[in-house]
């Protein structure tokens, strides 16, 4: 439908025009008229419950605002030393620490059938206030130190912070504790009647910004609470998920899954992970931010959802939605919230709520990622050989 014209469309000027209408798109591209547009997030104010359940029925990305506002956290952390309170100073937390930002992101990797290797951050024990420290950009004290929670034989020990440059990125990420379970648990009550279920897991995520994670999808619905800072996520569809070409980096017969790890000069190495220690969580090969489409072609029809949280409200995630997260802080020129970014993860699992006719339920989406899974590892496969014909192919057949 043509939105120039408010009544019927009989007369002969009106069947002249869109013939003519209809002979200048033959002149666009034909990718310029198929590309999806993309879409834009629902803000719905919190207090307007009625509302919100109807958008979460509908199962897409939605926006809650002023729904983590006035929460005792919220207010809490708005003061510094509320900040630096907010956990014993000697508490010890598994941090991580990477020197590009990227968490759990894949990089190009010569030898492996996908194109890709998987690398973790390196993962650091260390003191509640010297991670404050660090994330502030204060200086190290002379006993703010940190050991490395995967340290394999010959174990380097602990390195003093002071060594590790300005420019490495550090991040809790996902943090859970029995005190931070105290410090959520009030909070989880009313999403939890909003979601008409109880809430799994709940975890605080705290960096200086600068963060961004790999595109993925989650099994369970969640609501990303900002409490500090804001977030940037962009979102497709489960319906796009063949346009996202999923691969997973557990494969035994491949080094896919590299763990980094912090040394005494406070550089960063890497080892690969042993296969116990490898799990089959399922990413995206395609970067969504920088698309390589004679790689990933059908990567172009995939219809992206942008949508931005900002400190006192919360996102609605639905369950299977692919997403990935850029988080905003100091390391980006941001000064407000003292340059951090705080967010409160919340976790509900199955059933997920009453929904839309159409929306994909766990057997298909599980049927639907099988298969392309298997088709994104034969696509790269051909595609990846007749870039570099020299390239190894040592492996089973995919």
């Amino acid at each position: 439908m043509l939105p120039f014209f408010s009544g019927t469309l009989g007369s002969s000027a009106s069947f002249f025009f869109l013939v003519n209408a209809s002979l200048l798109l033959l002149l666009v591209p034909v990718e310029a008229i198929a590309a999806p547009q993309p879409q834009v997030c629902a803000q719905i104010p919190w207090s307007d419950q009625e509302e919100l359940g109807k958008a979460l029925d509908l199962n897409f990305p939605t926006i809650a605002i002023n729904m983590s506002r006035h929460w005792a956290l919220t207010e809490k952390v708005a003061d510094i030393n509320g900040l630096r309170d907010l956990y014993p100073k000697h508490e010890v937390f598994e941090v991580s620490l990477t020197n590009d930002g990227s968490f759990y992101g894949s990089r190009a990797a010569e030898n492996s059938p996908i194109g890709k290797a998987r690398h973790r951050p390196a993962s650091i024990t260390l003191r509640w206030d010297h991670f404050l420290d660090a994330l502030l950009g204060k200086r190290a004290s002379k006993n703010a130190y940190g050991e490395n929670f995967n340290d394999p034989p010959p174990e380097i020990g602990k390195v003093h912070l002071g060594v590790i440059p300005d420019t490495y990125i550090w991040y809790q990420n996902g943090q859970t504790s029995a005190m931070i379970r105290e410090a959520l648990l009030p909070l989880v009550d009313e999403p939890a009647k909003l979601m008409e279920k109880e809430a799994l897991s709940f975890f605080i995520w705290l960096s200086a910004g600068g963060t961004t994670s790999n595109l993925h999808y989650d099994p369970s619905e969640n609501w990303i609470c900002q409490v500090m800072g804001e977030k940037e996520l962009t979102m497709f569809a489960p319906e796009d998920v063949d346009k996202m070409y999923p691969v997973s980096f557990e494969d035994p017969n491949f080094e896919l899954d590299i763990q980094q790890l912090l040394q005494a000069d406070g550089s960063l190495t890497s080892f690969p992970v042993p296969q116990q220690y490898k799990d089959n969580k399922v990413y995206a090969a395609v970067d969504n931010h920088a698309p390589d489409f004679e790689l990933f072609p059908a990567f172009k029809n995939a219809t992206p959802w942008t949508c931005t949280v900002r400190a006192g409200s919360c996102m609605f995630v639905p369950q299977f939605w692919w997403h990935n997260i850029k988080s905003f802080g100091r390391i980006d020129g941001v000064s407000a919230d003292f340059g951090l970014n705080m967010a409160t993860n919340m976790w509900f699992g199955n059933p997920v709520r009453k929904k839309r006719p159409g929306v994909m339920d766990l057997m298909t989406m599980s049927k639907r990622l099988k298969q392309a899974l298997k088709a994104t590892r034969k696509h790269l496969k051909k595609k990846l050989q007749r870039r570099q014909p020299g390239r190894s192919s040592s492996g089973p057949e995919l």
